[in-house]
């Protein structure tokens, strides 16, 4: 029996990655004359700030300090808080609101930093969860399972019994490899792009009935 659903943060429950994406094509072609893809960021979504820095020079071909990718997540970082603020996705509030009903425990396990979720997470919304898993709370980033095993035991509960609600493959790797199981959502990516999942659903709607299903 599920007991708690674990929601990654970015591209579920914000509308962010287009922001994220667009951020980080600038400050790279502008300061490493380095041209890259919004797709590029999707795919590497889930990573810490510094580890997206250096995957992308990899790719790319271009090779980089540790030093230099901090100093590029650390710009990034400013950017972003300096950037217009991402909506919630609408159908989110009625989603907790049914799962808190159901007596289902719900967290926050992301690759960012938790400043970034208080400054885009409405405080009204922020009751409904009992957990905030941001990189701060963990040393390996998806796709290591590091994250999603420690949401399961800030909640107290073992992985098998959290599902974990994802949008892009590292996420869905790291949970599969933790032991949950994921329902993934087409909100940046298509779905063969997260075949990993255990389910795959279109939008929230669709996740919302699943819910409905299972709990």
């Amino acid at each position: 029996m599920y007991k708690a659903v674990l929601f990654d943060f970015d591209g579920v429950i914000l509308q962010s990655m287009p922001v994220h994406a667009r951020l980080w094509q600038e400050i790279l072609a502008r300061e490493y004359d380095l041209k890259i893809t919004a797709r590029d960021i999707y795919l590497d979504e889930g990573r810490t700030t510094d580890a997206v820095a250096e995957i992308i020079f990899q790719k790319y071909g271009r090779s980089i300090s540790a030093a230099d990718a901090h100093k590029i997540a650390e710009q990034k970082q400013a950017a972003y808080f300096n950037a217009e603020k991402p909506e919630i996705y609408p159908e989110i509030p009625g989603i907790l609101q049914f799962l808190k009903k159901k007596h289902v425990q719900t967290a926050v396990v992301t690759g960012t930093r938790r400043a970034n979720v208080d400054r885009a997470l409405p405080p009204v919304l922020q009751p409904y969860f009992d957990e905030f898993i941001t990189a701060e709370k963990y040393q390996n980033g998806k796709p290591h399972p590091e994250p999603f095993l420690n949401g399961a035991k800030f909640l107290g509960l073992k992985p098998d019994e959290c599902i974990v609600v994802e949008n892009a493959p590292l996420g869905v790797m790291a949970a599969k490899n933790a032991g949950t199981y994921v329902i993934a959502v087409c909100t940046t990516l298509a779905p063969q792009d997260l075949r990993e999942a255990d389910e795959i659903v279109p939008d929230f709607e669709s996740l919302l009935e699943q819910f409905h299903v299972i709990f």
